[in-house]
């Protein structure tokens, strides 16, 4: 399979190329800085994910599209609003139907229906105060992906760990599994790369977590 992953110098992102090419996919990675390192036997496109251009360009001739960008700063930004609408307008011009897009749980939709009054109110107020500027860009992201006509999957962990991929992980559609805690951004690379062939979560947006 062909697959092209936007934010792949990211640490969720290197993750993806990394899994992508020892299931034997054909990747290309979209990176903005020229420096940034690519393992042997990628492609790498240099571009700006706001640039509506160099986004249709990069995606012709791929299969499917690995999503994992996001903001370095907890400040206002549309990063993730406009590359979306950037990515999804190209796989629709060309016929690319798979799309993987990593958010985050509670962005969108509730997320703690499964939780304690503590854990609800924790995630809450964490969506309201601190996180609340990557929250709305997240959200417009995910309304963005839910109204197109894609083959999309919504990946949404609560708070990732660099930690190694240990494969003992909960997925739940209705929201974060009961006493959700951390999961390794090695676990959501590689649930994201396995289900790119896997029709059991298309146009649904799956919770994870240990």
């Amino acid at each position: 399979m062909k697959v092209i992953v936007f934010g792949a110098a990211g640490a969720t992102g290197a993750l993806l190329v990394r899994r992508s090419l020892e299931r034997g996919h054909t990747i290309t990675a979209f990176v903005r800085n020229p420096s940034a390192p690519t393992l042997e036997g990628v492609r790498a496109v240099h571009g700006d994910a706001r640039d509506a251009a160099a986004v249709s360009a990069a995606i012709i001739d791929h299969d499917a599209v690995l999503l994992a960008l996001g903001s370095r700063s907890l400040g206002t930004s549309d990063l993730l609003e406009v590359s979306s609408r950037n990515v999804i307008a190209a796989m629709e011009r060309y016929g690319v139907r798979r799309l993987i897009a990593l958010s985050a749980a509670g962005a969108l939709h509730d997320a703690g229906v499964r939780q304690g009054p503590v854990g609800r109110a924790m995630l809450r107020v964490l969506m309201s105060t601190l996180l609340r500027n990557v929250r709305r860009d997240q959200a417009a992201q995910e309304r963005q992906i839910e109204a197109s006509g894609l083959d999309y999957t919504i990946v949404r962990p609560p708070f990732l760990t660099n930690g190694p991929a240990s494969g003992r992980y909960r997925v739940d559609l209705d929201g974060l599994p009961a006493k959700a805690g951390p999961i390794s951004r090695a676990d959501v690379a590689a649930f994201m790369v396995d289900h790119l062939e896997d029709a059991s979560f298309i146009r649904k947006g799956p919770h994870l977590a240990t």
